[in-house]
Formats: structure tokens, C-alpha cells, sequence
């Protein structure tokens, strides 16, 4: 088995309304030298973090 084909995928369709966020994508790809899909992961990952931190923060101090 080749790597392409036991590689996994990510197709994104961007809609008319979020065109307005790809240079803000590209300005990270260029900023960490990482493909699109490398960033979007990148993003996500931090994105998660935050939301867990703020879980972690609501349960610490009971709300």
C-alpha cells in the first residue's frame, strides 16, 4: 500500500460567507510554514484547548 492511499483526507467547502476567512488561514500558514490542512488542525487543536480550559475553570470554581 502506497502512503497516498492509506492517507487520510480533508476536503472543506467554503462557503460564499466564509471566503472573508481564508487570508486570515493563510496569514497562519505563512506565519508557521504548515500547509492548509496542517493549520486547520493547528486551529482546532487550540480552539479545543480553550474550550476544556474553560470547563476546568467553571468546575474549579463551581458555576
Amino acid at each position: 500500500m502506497t502512503e497516498d492511499s492509506s492517507a487520510q483526507r480533508l476536503s472543506l467547502y467554503v462557503s460564499r460567507r466564509n471566503k472573508k476567512h481564508l487570508p486570515l488561514i493563510h496569514e497562519v500558514m505563512e506565519e508557521y510554514d504548515l500547509n492548509m490542512t496542517d493549520t486547520f488542525f493547528k486551529l482546532l487543536k487550540e480552539k479545543h484547548a480553550d474550550i476544556q480550559n474553560r470547563k476546568l475553570r467553571k468546575e474549579l470554581i463551581g458555576v
